[in-house]
């Protein structure tokens, strides 16, 4: 067996990936044929298949990946070691936590839990580090086998923090900040493939629902639509009404740097009002073409779990994708607002962040932002057809992308990388035939 050379800080000394077989160790009933694992070591993510790991991080926890999460930098961590088996069958991540080492990832494929895979990962991260910290929220399965294998523990927050090799005064003072760090595998279970492969997501605006005409041509074009057998999921702002309805009430509310509404708690019920309005006259005018379709004012619908991010100003958590499926299973269409909730009840949710975490969530063919511009425009205000991340922060560092056009393609960018095929944004004042027929508009890429 070739040995390791490690670093002084325990790291793998080599930037090419080393190969090493390990014995197994016999543990447990067999899922797959046991034998020696051939394991990659290295001290980052570059030369991986990130599709491949990322398939297998959510085979494994049978979640979500976070949008980004194999890109450097997005947790704020160094990553300090990998170690892969070769058929991306399981994988290990480590990074630091103030110098500490700290388990990010832990995964292995269905297919090979309980056939020793595990253990030779587990093996090979103890021969890389003396010490170690990580987590473990309450409904992982793995954390009866946490416990046999650590030797320490504490609670902090919704996580239990678990440790080896450390001192527990050391231990317990990290664990906060351990605690804190962003989730990125969250609790969305996939749609049936049969099912989200005919999915679109089509997030509309209040500017584009403030007369009955512009309401009536898009429930024309949702009808098309499910007349080919696509179902689609109908997200909607309702920027200009609300602000409509607060400026008659009294309030005033304010706008971050980025355009992003804060909105006091006085605020949310003359929104949450508002936005009932929209959902209603869209819901209404689709179902008066014959079309099934579940919007609040018939259907009890909460599937947007939010976190607050400025007084009732929230952004996406979570979605029900299970609750979503069941709509969808009985109608073509699902119409929902921008609002969301929390333990401390509904938040204002940009709907452009609605619409790109439900096409991620759901796993959408397609996802098409309806705006009032016909797409990106550069400097010149000439459309940019094909739009990556590296043409955005070019754009953005030279100001011609900001607000709430900056909001948009950020958005629709995470949704590519959280992968979605086609993702396009697009004028919804237009001629919609056009756009959901991908003819016109910013393609994201």
């Amino acid at each position: 067996m070739q040995k390791l050379k490690m670093q002084g800080d325990g790291r793998a000394a080599s930037k090419t990936p080393i190969r090493i077989n390990l014995a197994k160790s016999g543990l447990d009933t067999p899922m797959a044929e046991p034998k020696a694992s051939e394991l990659l070591i290295h001290k980052d993510l570059d030369g991986f298949d990130k599709a491949r790991m990322k398939e297998l991080i959510e085979r494994s926890f049978g979640k979500t990946l976070t949008a980004g999460y194999l890109e450097a930098g997005q947790l704020g961590l160094p990553v300090e070691l990998v170690i892969l088996e070769r058929g991306y069958q399981g994988v290990v991540i480590v990074m630091k936590v103030e110098g500490v080492p700290y388990l990010d990832k832990f995964a292995v494929s269905p297919e090979f839990q309980g056939n020793g895979l595990g253990r030779e990962l587990w093996d090979s991260m103890r021969t890389a580090y003396s010490s170690m910290i990580w987590r473990c929220s309450k409904d992982n399965p793995v954390k009866g086998w946490y416990l046999k294998n650590s030797e320490g523990n504490t609670r902090s927050g919704d996580w239990t923090v678990f440790w080896y090799g450390l001192d527990s005064s050391v231990a317990e003072g990290l664990a906060p900040k351990v605690a804190a760090i962003p989730q990125t595998v969250l609790s969305r279970p996939a749609l049936s493939a049969q099912l989200a492969s005919k999915v679109w997501v089509i997030k509309t605006s209040g500017k584009l629902c403030d007369t009955q005409e512009k309401i009536a041509a898009l429930a024309a074009e949702v009808k098309r639509l499910t007349e080919r057998g696509l179902k689609v999921v109908l997200p909607h702002g309702g920027g200009k009404q609300i602000d409509a309805q607060l400026a008659a009430n009294g309030i005033a509310t304010t706008k971050d740097e980025e355009g992003v509404r804060i909105t006091p708690l006085e605020a949310m019920p003359i929104i949450s009002e508002a936005v009932a309005s929209i959902n209603k006259q869209i819901g209404d005018a689709i179902a008066a073409l014959g079309v099934t379709v579940a919007y609040s004012s018939n259907t009890n619908i909460s599937l947007v779990n939010g976190e607050a991010t400025n007084q009732r100003t929230g952004k996406v958590a979570t979605i029900e994708v299970a609750a979503l499926q069941r709509l969808l299973e009985k109608n073509d269409v699902v119409v929902l607002s921008c609002l969301g909730k929390d333990a401390q009840g509904e938040l204002n949710i940009n709907a452009d962040n609605v619409a790109a975490a439900i096409a991620q969530a759901v796993g959408a063919e397609r996802l098409i932002m309806l705006s009032d511009v016909p797409g990106v425009l550069d400097g010149k205000g000439r459309i940019i057809p094909e739009m990556t991340k590296e043409i955005a922060e070019a754009l953005k560092g030279c100001g011609e992308i900001s607000g709430g056009m900056a909001i948009k393609v950020s958005q629709c960018l995470d949704a590519v990388a959280g992968g979605v095929p086609e993702v396009i944004l697009a004028d919804g004042g237009g001629a919609l035939y056009d756009v959901f027929s991908g003819k016109t508009g910013t393609k994201f890429a």
